[in-house]
């Protein structure tokens, strides 16, 4: 490796954490959780002082989404936040109905096309393939993975690895911060690709 690499390599900032995963997993609800419980200084979709909850940052945007590269710093806890598919892939949907761009860009990074002649408008395979592709990403560059739904139960682990041992969970926070107002489905409304999304919903602790 040659000098000019090891040196850019090492000259990376360091922060604490960087929490990512599928986009309407709950990131902007846990950015209120740490900032009410004062156990670190990050910022929700922008560089905080010790890091960020970001969930585009599954992958390494070079194409300018974002002010800053995930790759631009070095995070010593990298965390997969997932949230159960059912009720994030028809979030998703309903929050980036009149938003393109957002699926032109996740184009890029997973080959999921952002629109297809063969998809009905009430399909939700873009979304099912999205949820599948994007959570890939995050496992592959994430250290632990854990449910949304179970954070006061593993809050004791989050603050004993962020050096807070015994920080209260706090108490009273609306879980429906940012929260869109859509249909229910099962897992019949994912056609072809309820299979695999449920099974992968199995692997990350979901069983119904």
């Amino acid at each position: 490796m040659g000098a000019g690499m090891l040196r850019a390599k090492v000259d990376r900032p360091e922060k604490t954490l960087c929490v990512t995963g599928c986009p309407r997993s709950g990131t902007r609800y846990f950015y209120r959780v740490l900032s009410r419980a004062h156990v670190l200084p990050v910022r929700h979709e922008h560089m905080g002082e010790e890091g960020t909850i970001n969930g585009l940052w599954a992958v390494n945007d070079t194409q300018g989404r974002n002010r800053h590269k995930r790759d631009d710093f070095v995070f010593k806890h990298r965390w997969h936040q997932t949230r159960h598919p059912l009720s994030q892939i028809v979030s998703m949907r309903e929050h980036f109905k009149k938003t393109q761009s957002f699926w032109h860009f996740q184009e890029q990074h997973t080959g999921v096309p952002a629109l297809a002649p063969s998809w009905r408008e009430d399909s939700f395979e873009r979304e099912a393939r999205f949820w599948l592709a994007w959570n890939d990403l995050a496992s592959d560059w994430c250290q632990w993975q854990y449910r949304i739904e179970d954070v006061e139960g593993v809050w004791p682990r989050m603050v004993e690895a962020l050096e807070r041992p015994g920080t209260a969970f706090p108490q009273g926070l609306l879980k429906n911060v940012n929260a869109c107002v859509h249909e229910e489905i099962g897992w019949d409304d994912l056609g072809a690709w309820a299979a695999p999304v449920q099974k992968r919903a199995v692997q990350y602790g979901y069983t119904e």
